[in-house]
């Protein structure tokens, strides 16, 4: 899943476009998901060389690794050893924040339904002003990246089902996206409208 290209200067050979992220689903009971996501994840390595990140799940737990630089630099050493059915992952190009390890996705968090872990492609511009009702309310805040300001929403949500908290965020954004969320069940997609 992959949107906006950001347009930069002309050069003598016309116009150049930077691509900013790319993130990756995998749902296949059975299958070898670690690996599914991580060819296909590399394969969308020319939409972000700053830092790369797989999550794989069992239903039950779950394991996260990322680091930064090119997919063969961040997962040099380590990669996700839970065998699962389905796994998301992220390649990013920084736009709305520095290059921090803190910011590279997929983001993860347990709440009282479970956990979500999700990747994001795009940028929330009303982000700052969620980020600070959600500080207000007295949510910890650990990235700058506009994924953990979704996460938070949904976790907040008083909305019933993962699929409604997921829709009660996404109402209350603005901006251009598209996303990949894992929970210990579903696999889910979205974009902007």
């Amino acid at each position: 899943m992959t949107c906006d290209c950001k347009k930069l200067p002309a050069s003598a050979e016309g116009p150049r476009w930077r691509e900013e992220c790319g993130v990756v689903g995998v749902w296949a009971p059975g299958e070898a998901v670690m690996s599914l996501a991580y060819l296909a994840l590399f394969a969308l390595q020319h939409r972000g060389q700053e830092s790369a990140g797989l999550a794989v799940t069992d239903g039950l737990h779950i394991d996260v690794e990322k680091g930064l630089g090119l997919m063969r630099e961040a997962f040099r050493d380590r990669m996700p050893s839970l065998n699962g059915h389905s796994a998301v992952g992220h390649v990013r190009y920084s736009t709305a924040s520095d290059n921090l390890y803190c910011d590279i996705q997929p983001v993860f968090a347990s709440f009282h339904g479970g956990f979500i872990c999700l990747g994001l492609n795009g940028r929330l511009t009303n982000a700052p002003e969620l980020r600070e009702k959600l500080g207000q309310s007295g949510c910890v805040l650990q990235t700058t990246a506009d994924g953990e300001t979704l996460l938070n929403l949904a976790a907040r949500s008083e909305a019933k089902g993962i699929e409604e908290k997921i829709l009660s965020s996404l109402a209350q954004v603005d901006g251009a996206y598209s996303l990949t969320i894992m929970t210990g069940d579903r696999l889910i997609g979205a974009r902007d409208p």
